[in-house]
């Protein structure tokens, strides 16, 4: 496979011009403080005219837009660690105030609906700047080749803002870059081939790590094997939940997608109850049933015991003596 190739430094400024990184365009211009020329209000006068002058604090959506415009001119240095510490704080802030204008529209509902409504607003205004600000960061991560730090931003854009929308479509486009999805979707984005799959985050990934167990199993080198099966169960789990996110987007907008991430998803929650059973089996090995309990507990969720893997799962149970009688074809 070829490799994962991410735009260089010296194509950095054709990102900007072609709008796929406008930090600027996003309207974040930062909002003046509120005039402190006319006299306060006599203390007899109405509480609700009563209202702070600054308005522009290190807690407010005005704080935000300085960091991402400090973000910006980080980039335009060729600064991006420091690009990608601004972008990581206004992000956060902005999911800070999502969350507390979102609690006191909920607060005054069945109150004061004035009050609801323009509380929500701000909450909806902080969460699509919080949402632009994930996807300026995924692609500063693209950029510096840290597609598996960009892929956890992209999906959680896509929870936020849904495949409909604009935003949630370009999000979509680029885990299709990222050769993290099969197909491309949404009106006007691009349709070409995908790059190669994310090294890091991917089935692929996880069964390199399975791979190191085996042969770490074949020099005994049991801790290392449990390490790396440990990691690959933990990989296979997330991508899981990933496509099955990815499915459930899709219901009743695109049938072929949803069943294209369903069917990835099984894939990788296969793969992770097989993983578990190995590792399982290892903890057997190393005379430690009190772990493996719990981990062929979990493959019989998944599995339930009328699969093969849920079988040899509860037939594990069975030889430790965690069940009394046997289950499965030939057991009594």
């Amino acid at each position: 496979m070829a490799a994962l190739q991410f735009p260089r430094t010296a194509r950095w400024a054709g990102w900007l011009s072609g709008g796929i990184l406008l930090l600027g365009g996003l309207g974040l211009a930062v909002r003046p403080a509120v005039a402190q020329d006319s006299p306060p209000e006599p203390s007899g006068g109405p509480v609700s005219d009563v209202r702070p002058a600054d308005l522009t604090g290190d807690l407010s959506i005005a704080a935000g837009d300085r960091l991402v415009t400090e973000a910006g001119s980080a980039i335009s240095a060729q600064n991006y660690t420091l690009a990608i510490d601004k972008l990581v704080e206004a992000r956060a802030l902005y999911n800070q105030l999502a969350g507390y204008y979102r609690e006191l529209a909920s607060s005054f509902i069945g109150i004061n609906t004035r009050q609801a409504d323009s509380n929500r607003a701000l909450a909806l205004d902080a969460a699509q700047k919080r949402d632009q600000t994930s996807y300026q960061l995924a692609l500063l991560y693209r950029t510096e080749n840290r597609p598996e730090e960009a892929v956890p931003l992209l999906m959680e854009i896509l929870r936020s803002q849904q495949p409909t929308r604009d935003l949630g479509q370009q999000a979509y486009q680029q885990l299709y870059e990222l050769g993290f999805v099969e197909a491309p979707f949404g009106e006007g984005v691009g349709s070409g081939q995908a790059a190669v799959s994310v090294t890091n985050l991917t089935v692929d990934a996880g069964d390199r790590l399975v791979d190191e167990a085996r042969d770490a199993i074949s020099a005994q080198n049991f801790p290392l094997a449990t390490t790396k099966l440990q990691s690959a169960r933990t990989l296979y789990g997330q991508i899981a939940g990933y496509y099955q996110e990815l499915a459930g987007m899709f219901i009743g907008i695109d049938n072929d997608q949803a069943e294209s991430n369903r069917t990835q998803a099984r894939d990788a929650a296969q793969k992770r109850d097989q993983t578990t059973y190995q590792l399982a089996l290892l903890y057997r090995t190393q005379d430690r049933p009190e772990d493996a309990i719990p981990l062929l507990m979990e493959i019989l969720r998944s599995q339930q015991p009328t699969r093969e893997l849920g079988q040899q799962a509860y037939q594990q149970l069975y030889e430790l003596g965690f069940v009394e009688a046997p289950f499965g074809p030939g057991g009594s």
